[in-house]
């Protein structure tokens, strides 16, 4: 089974955790950012992140980074936002989505702050699943063989 394009739109707290995760467990990973800053350090967060795990800093490799949510997401089979908990930020975000999003993509938010109907997903309506219950159903089918579970 062929592994799926990654997108994750966000490279701040929670964005560089989830890239490193998906990553690690030998997904090629696109993070998007508009903060050019961000998207600076994120290599060096992700070797970071290898070094206090005592994991292969390979999966740093795995990770690509741009400004646009188009080339994140356009050929991805599964998109994670991580923005800011900004409800305007995240409606625009997600409207994006929608638009540039492969139809059959997983399209999840990373933390339980705002649920999809609020943020105006039309395609998914109803859905209240997040990172976690993703994550979970991606790494059943994983050969991962690292597993890091936070909460």
């Amino acid at each position: 089974m062929e592994k799926p394009q990654i997108a994750v739109i966000g490279a701040g707290l929670m964005g560089h955790g989830i890239a490193y995760l998906f990553a690690a467990g030998g997904y090629d990973v696109r993070v998007q950012d508009p903060a050019s800053g961000a998207l600076e350090k994120l290599p060096l967060r992700i070797g970071d992140i290898c070094d206090l795990l005592g994991t292969d800093r390979a999966a740093a490799e795995r990770v690509s980074t741009g400004q646009s949510i188009e080339w994140a997401a356009g050929g991805a089979g599964i998109v994670i936002e991580a923005a800011p908990e900004k409800l305007a930020l995240k409606q625009a975000i997600f409207a994006e989505l929608e638009r540039l999003a492969p139809a059959d993509a997983i399209v999840r938010e990373a933390k339980r702050g705002y649920d999809l109907v609020v943020l105006g997903v039309s395609r998914r309506p109803g859905e209240t699943l997040f990172f976690g219950d993703t994550a979970a159903s991606v790494l059943e089918h994983s050969d991962t063989s690292n597993l890091f579970v936070a909460s």
